[in-house]
């Protein structure tokens, strides 16, 4: 896997991938294949997927010989084992490509791999299943929702849960039910009810720490801050409030991530077990994601100046796009209403490039994008 600067494609221009279809219709076709998939959970893979919609990525198929051939693929979806894209053709497992994935850092990563599976879907659209070679790590290229449950592993394997976790709640019911979701692992689980006590136990060690934002004595913030300079821990915040100053604070931390009360066995596990591979690799520091939070909120600044022009200027086209943007990183620091909101408008011009019917949600966009762009100095 190598590493070089994204190529920059120029505003208001995209390639065209091999099912020629621009944004809109792919965004149609993708919806489509969302809505018809199954379920979450149905299906268990070693890998959960995320997605990661883009109109045309570069894939080099490896021709015998050697030689390689470039292509442009519609992207679905990613995982940390491999990705989906739509093809005109079939394409048969166990060919070999180097397939070429954009970075939040603005880096391009060429990631070497095989064609798992192929299916068609219609017409002459196909979908392509991309096995890695290596795992990829998920963050660098996908920025989660911090206030939704996202974790990679999907398969867990108890036996592998292994080591000493702190659980930091003063809920008894819930420090019953995270015993039960795990008493088939080997995790010794040590509790505290108060933000104090929990500090005073962390300083002992554990591999893994599951706080809950609302103590007692303190909030979550408070006490990862109070325990920064005495220990460095792999940590997952819970709480049953999801409103946007607990979104700013999980995001700022450098947490692992949030579990969402009331609290779903299947997601303590995935999130655990991403936890304690982190604490088996050492990558527990997670202070990147303060970068990501700094560079959304400059971004949505900018935004919504740009907005403003497109709206003043009647260009559905811009509007079009910036939403398809917002669409896509709001979420990354909890802000959920711009993602929907967005997520309305380009379903709106989807169909139609009127925008008096969406005149109202515009202006609320701007003004939620000010909003949240405020908070930088914070």
């Amino acid at each position: 896997m190598s590493r070089q600067p994204s190529p920059g494609a120029k505003a208001g221009r995209y390639l065209t991938n091999s099912i020629g279809l621009g944004p809109k219709e792919l965004i149609r076709l993708l919806d489509e294949l969302d809505e018809s998939a199954a379920p979450p959970g149905s299906v268990v893979r070693a890998h959960a997927r995320w997605p990661f919609r883009a109109a045309a990525l570069p894939v080099a198929i490896v021709l015998p010989g050697g030689s390689t051939k470039r292509i442009l693929l519609a992207c679905r979806n990613l995982s940390s084992g491999g990705a989906g894209y739509l093809h005109n053709a079939y394409m048969h497992p166990g060919t070999r490509c180097i397939v070429t994935l954009p970075s939040l850092s603005g880096a391009v990563e060429h990631v070497e791999g095989e064609v798992a599976r192929c299916q068609h879907r219609r017409g002459v659209i196909h979908e392509v299943g991309i096995r890695f070679d290596k795992p990829l790590e998920m963050r660098e290229f996908v920025a989660p929702d911090p206030m939704n449950a996202w974790f990679a592993p999907e398969a867990i394997d108890p036996d592998k849960l292994q080591g000493t976790l702190l659980h930091v709640e003063p809920v008894a019911a819930d420090r019953a039910m995270m015993r039960s979701f795990l008493r088939d692992t080997l995790l010794r689980i040590r509790t505290a009810e108060t933000g104090a006590e929990g500090i005073s136990m962390a300083t002992e060690g554990a591999d893994i720490l599951v706080l809950n934002h609302d103590l007692p004595d303190m909030s979550g913030a408070e006490f990862l801050s109070q325990l920064a300079g005495a220990a460095k821990i792999v940590t997952l915040i819970t709480s049953s409030r999801r409103d946007d100053s607990i979104a700013i604070s999980v995001a700022r931390s450098g947490v692992l991530g949030f579990i969402p009360k009331p609290l779903v066995a299947t997601t303590v596990r995935a999130a655990i077990s991403e936890g304690i591979e982190r604490a088996r690799s050492g990558a527990i520091d997670l202070s990147s994601q303060d970068g990501i939070l700094s560079q959304v909120l400059t971004r949505l600044e900018s935004t919504a100046i740009e907005l403003q022009t497109a709206v003043a200027a009647n260009d559905a086209d811009a509007i079009f796009q910036l939403c398809l943007q917002l669409k896509g990183y709001a979420p990354a620091v909890g802000l959920v209403d711009i993602g929907q909101l967005s997520e309305l408008v380009v379903g709106a011009l989807g169909q139609s490039k009127e925008l008096g019917a969406i005149e109202d949600q515009l202006k609320e966009l701007v003004v939620l994008c000010q909003s949240a762009s405020s908070q930088r100095a914070a």
